[in-house]
């Protein structure tokens, strides 16, 4: 079973040290409550651990895997935020009403509302629009290719979970 270990960390905000070499484990399953006076340093140690910002020395673990030290910052939000991202671009490059509406120039109009052209009054021309289409969608699978372990990942994050 996977644990949270912070081993000497440290977290200083310029001149102002605010976590200074603090070492905690906290094992599966436990619940622990982090208690202090107002400014003593406890929502830093969880920003740390939540991997929003970068400690300053120190690392944090979990089990075995080190997901942030002074060089290596994994933020455990990371596969929410890449399949939001994911979803983001292939809703914005698919945009074709922003594109058409909003961009004169037609060297500067994306690819979308240029396929339109290719749908005359007579018919279609089917030979450039499908060339122009798969070439429209190569982007997608690009970005899906490089980034979708992390849509899934993010999509079924809350989705398991471990039975003790």
């Amino acid at each position: 079973m996977s644990s949270v270990a912070l081993r000497g960390l440290t977290k200083r905000f310029g001149s102002l040290t605010v976590l200074d070499n603090v070492s905690l484990t906290v094992e599966h399953g436990k619940l622990v409550c982090l208690l202090g006076p107002s400014g003593c340093g406890k929502t830093t140690a969880l920003r740390l651990i939540a991997g929003f910002i970068e400690p300053s020395g120190g690392e944090i673990a979990l089990g075995e895997r080190i997901v942030s030290s002074p060089s290596r910052v994994l933020p455990l939000c990371k596969p929410a935020i890449g399949a939001a991202g994911l979803f983001l671009f292939i809703h914005a490059w698919n945009e074709f009403v922003a594109g058409s509406v909003m961009v004169d120039a037609k060297e500067l109009k994306p690819i979308q509302p240029l396929l339109y052209q290719y749908i005359g009054f007579f018919g279609r021309e089917w030979g450039p629009l499908t060339a122009a289409a798969t070439i429209a969608v190569i982007p997608i699978f690009v970005i899906y290719a490089l980034f979708g372990r992390l849509l899934i990942s993010g999509l079924t994050r809350g989705a398991t979970k471990e039975l003790s």
